[in-house]
């Protein structure tokens, strides 16, 4: 890693107290070898997330009427920490960094957890059997969560505890905690007689069939067992998309009285070799321009994989694409041509809207934020411009067979004619023109955003 990079990476965690991981990993447990030998056993030990000394300051500092409410109760009536969090379990995962094609050394450090790595090869059938041993020995007293590592530093203020955080000079582990918790909608009756420091036992069953064992001396030198080099087992880890900044969409309208008194059936024979049968789906349907008027058909078509859509609407043609390469233009011209051709129709009011992903929002300010938007419009010659940059939740599919909700963000600029379709009339070469130049402009002003911090640049663009 450059040291640019290094360095925008230590800030961004300084700012944030988030880890930056990779997308695509898999988890493991690092301890002696004894206790690995244990862990593939299926004999399961968790530690207390607040040991008796940290418990005892923390309940020190709540007043004793809030200490026999129920977890939420004392909450909300106080701010307090939740005395269910004192109470969990819990044990930390390390990455297995999987990128492009192949997995990654760990840190040197991590040596000093343990000699042995227990490598879960199937993350989803681990939870699957944490969650099962759980409910089978606690029923519904204890619930287990997973979350990342917060570098937060540690608090025993209670308005200030925090299950998942963590001292920030551990931010090299880049941790994900399984923890398990008190359910929150149970009572705690008596919190200051609880035992805080004792362990947790799971009997999850042996785990040789879903995790290998490892030495961490081999994982640091590159040496990876083979059970995890198989070709048929990283291309499943492939599978995981990684988040990438992207334009995800095109959006493609031009206003355009096309759907006339024509049989929608007679119009789908005609358009068969613009949209051929083994490739799109055919939908009429009816819509009304006015409430009060008549039904007239409406032609939707659907990609095979569902991805793209194309809508003749009584009056303007409407395109959805996920990509707009030279089949999409062939597509888009030869619809424009036939509109023009077959009902002698001018076009009026052309827009095109190009929407992408720019990456994980890094900024603090935004992140402290519910939510974020900001939009502008502006001129530019005939033509109007509207931008947009929000910060967005993105699911994001894990390999741990969970789905995390990041922050991202998202940018959407839309250069379109004025809306009057009295003044304003266009022929398919026109209207074909204005797509080349506005697609060409879009591309240019995304590129420009993908290339650095992306509400810097945002900010910048005028």
């Amino acid at each position: 890693m450059r040291i640019l990079e290094k360095i925008k990476k230590r800030k961004y965690e300084k700012d944030t107290g988030f880890t930056i991981s990779h997308d695509v990993f898999i988890p493991m447990l690092i301890a002696s070898s004894e206790q690995a030998e244990e862990i593939m056993k299926g004999n399961f030990m968790l530690n207390p997330a607040a040991d008796d000394v940290i418990a005892g300051r923390i309940l020190s500092k709540i007043p004793s009427e809030y200490v026999g409410k129920g977890d939420w109760q004392a909450v909300e009536a106080g701010g307090y920490a939740n005395l269910g969090e004192l109470l969990a379990k819990q044990i930390s995962m390390y990455p297995l960094a999987f990128e492009k094609g192949r997995f990654l050394k760990p840190d040197r450090r991590l040596k000093r957890m343990g000699d042995t790595a227990v490598i879960i090869v199937d993350p989803e059938a681990f939870l699957r059997r944490v969650q099962n041993a759980v409910g089978a020995r606690y029923a519904n007293q204890y619930m287990p969560v997973l979350a990342s590592a917060q570098y937060r530093g540690r608090s025993t203020d209670p308005y200030g505890f925090q299950l998942f955080n963590r001292d920030g000079k551990d931010r090299w582990k880049q941790e994900m905690i399984l923890a398990v918790r008190m359910n929150p909608n149970l009572r705690i009756t008596d919190a200051h007689s609880r035992e805080y420091g004792e362990k947790m036992n799971l009997a999850t069953g042996s785990l040789s069939d879903i995790a290998v064992v490892c030495p961490v001396q081999d994982l640091v030198r590159g040496k990876f067992p083979r059970e995890i080099l198989d070709p048929e087992y990283a291309c499943w880890l492939d599978s995981f998309q990684t988040a990438k900044k992207e334009i995800k969409q095109w959006i493609f309208s031009v206003a355009a009285n096309i759907m006339n008194i024509v049989p929608a059936t007679e119009w789908m024979d005609k358009l068969e070799r613009i949209f051929p049968g083994d490739k799109w789906k055919a939908c009429s349907q009816v819509e009304k321009l006015f409430t009060d008027g008549d039904a007239v058909p409406r032609l939707a078509y659907f990609s095979q994989d569902g991805r793209d859509r194309v809508f003749l609407h009584i009056n303007r043609i409407e395109c959805h694409f996920f990509e707009f390469g030279e089949e999409e233009k062939r597509m888009l011209r030869e619809l424009v041509c036939f509109a023009e051709a077959e009902c002698g129709t001018r076009f009026c009011h052309m827009l095109l809207e190009t929407n992408a992903d720019l990456g994980v929002v890094k900024n603090r300010s935004v992140l402290s934020q519910t939510s974020f938007r900001e939009e502008r419009t502006c001129q530019r010659g005939d033509l109007f411009e509207h931008q947009f940059l929000e910060a967005d939740y993105k699911v994001v599919p894990s390999v741990l067979g969970i789905e995390f909700s990041r922050r991202d963000w998202h940018y959407g600029v839309r250069l379109s004619t004025p809306d009057n379709e009295h003044i304003m009339w266009y022929d398919s070469k026109t209207v074909l023109d204005f797509f080349e130049e506005a697609a060409a402009s879009n591309v240019a002003r995304i590129e420009y955003l993908m290339k650095g911090d992306a509400y810097g640049r945002y900010r910048k663009i005028r």
